[in-house]
C-alpha cells in the first residue's frame, strides 16, 4: 500500500524529480524550458510541491506548481498566480496524491499573499480542480479572420488551376472590402518586427488607458522573460508613431500558415488598438498568411473590436478558465468575465 508525503520542492535540487514527473505525464521538455519556467520566472511567490511515494524509496510520483503573476487593478499591482504542470503518474491517480497536492499548494499561496489563482486545465485535470474548490468563470473564445481562401477551397475545387483562379478572385474582394484599409498608415506609423522589448514598452504599459479592471502586468522585463526563445518560436510585431513612441505590439506564432496572436496590447482601446490591428493584418497579408487567429477571454469590448475587423467567432469548445479566490474581497471582481483582459500569452505554458 502506497504512503504519500507532500513536500515543498527545491527548484534546483529537485529538478530531476520535478521534470521527470512532468516529462512522463505531459510530454518531454528541454532543460532550457525548465530553466526558463522554473528558475528564471519572475516574482517571489512561485511555489512547487512534490508527492513522494514513501513505500518506494520516496520516489516522486506527482507535482503541481503555481507561477507568479501580477495583475493591474485600480492602478496597483496585486499578487496572483497561474496553476500549471499538474501531473501525477498514472499508477497513483486513484489514491489521492493529486488532491493533497492541490490543497497544499493553495494553502502555501495564501501564506505568500496571493489573492487568487487562475488555471486553464486540460479535460483530465478540470474535474480535479473543481473538486478542490476552483470556480469556472468562463471559457477561452477563438476568433479567426480569413485572408486567403485557397486552402479552404481544396475540398471543393480539386483542379489546381481552377482553384487558384477562384482563390485569387475571392482574395481580391476580401482585401478590397477589408475594414482595416481605413486605418493603415495614416499618420506616419512605423510597423516592424523586433527581437525583444525595450524601455519604450515600459512607457507604453505605464501610459496605457484601457477600460478593463484586470490586466496582467506587461513590463518589458516580464515580456522579455515570457517570450524568450525557450518559451517558444514567438515573433513580436511592434507599432510606433512618428516620434518613435510605442503605440502597441502583437506577439504571435505561425502554424500551418495561420498567424496566431498570443498577446496584444495598445496605448488605448479605441484609436490605437484599431491602428495596431489594421497594421498587423496588413503585415500578415504581405507575408501571404492564410488567416489570423486569436483566443481570448474577457470584456465584450475585446470581442467587439475583433468583430469590427471581420474576425468570426469559431463554434468550438474553448479551454475552461478556472479561478480559486484566496481573498474573498476579490471574488465578485474576478468572477465577472467583463472585468478581464486575458489572452493565451497570459496563461502558463
Amino acid at each position: 500500500m502506497s504512503k504519500y508525503t507532500i513536500v515543498k520542492a527545491d527548484i534546483d535540487n529537485d529538478k530531476n524529480d520535478i521534470k521527470g514527473v512532468i516529462d512522463r505525464n505531459l510530454g518531454e521538455h528541454s532543460q532550457d524550458w525548465y530553466e526558463w519556467k522554473y528558475t528564471q520566472c519572475l516574482g517571489d511567490h512561485k511555489s512547487c510541491f512534490i508527492a513522494r511515494d514513501e513505500s518506494k524509496g520516496s520516489t516522486a510520483v506527482g507535482t503541481v506548481s503555481l507561477f507568479p503573476r501580477f495583475m493591474r487593478h485600480e492602478g496597483k499591482d496585486i499578487k496572483v498566480a497561474i496553476a500549471g504542470d499538474i501531473a501525477v503518474d498514472k499508477a497513483h491517480r486513484a489514491f489521492g496524491p493529486a488532491l493533497k497536492l492541490e490543497k497544499t499548494v493553495l494553502e502555501d499561496a495564501k501564506n505568500n499573499g496571493v489573492n487568487f489563482v487562475i488555471c486553464l486545465p486540460n479535460k483530465a485535470a478540470e474535474a480535479l480542480m473543481l473538486r478542490v474548490g476552483y470556480q469556472k468563470i468562463g471559457t477561452m473564445g477563438r476568433f479567426v479572420k480569413l485572408l486567403r481562401t485557397e486552402y479552404k477551397l481544396k475540398k471543393i475545387i480539386k483542379i489546381t488551376v481552377l482553384r487558384k483562379i477562384a482563390a485569387a478572385v475571392l482574395d481580391f474582394f476580401i482585401a478590397i472590402f477589408s475594414k482595416e484599409r481605413a486605418f493603415i498608415n495614416k499618420s506616419g506609423l512605423k510597423a516592424e518586427l523586433i527581437s525583444s522589448f525595450d524601455a519604450g514598452f515600459d512607457e507604453l504599459w505605464q501610459n496605457a488607458e484601457y477600460p478593463f479592471k484586470l490586466v496582467e502586468r506587461r513590463s518589458s522585463q516580464f515580456l522579455n522573460w515570457r517570450y524568450q526563445p525557450a518559451a517558444g518560436k514567438y515573433k513580436i510585431f511592434s507599432l510606433s508613431n512618428k516620434d518613435n513612441k510605442k503605440i502597441g505590439y502583437v506577439v504571435f506564432l505561425i502554424e500551418n500558415n495561420v498567424f496566431h496572436i498570443f498577446d496584444m496590447f495598445a496605448l488605448d482601446y479605441d484609436v490605437s488598438v484599431k491602428k495596431l490591428l489594421a497594421e498587423f493584418i496588413s503585415f500578415v497579408r504581405k507575408e501571404k498568411g492564410d488567416a489570423v487567429s486569436v483566443s481570448c477571454f474577457g470584456s465584450p469590448r475585446i470581442k467587439e473590436k475583433l468583430k469590427s475587423f471581420s474576425f468570426v467567432k469559431r463554434d468550438e469548445a474553448g479551454m475552461s478558465i478556472l479561478m480559486y479566490c484566496l481573498d474573498d474581497s476579490f471574488k465578485s471582481l474576478v468572477s465577472n468575465e467583463e472585468n478581464w483582459y486575458f489572452f493565451m500569452g497570459d496563461n502558463d505554458v
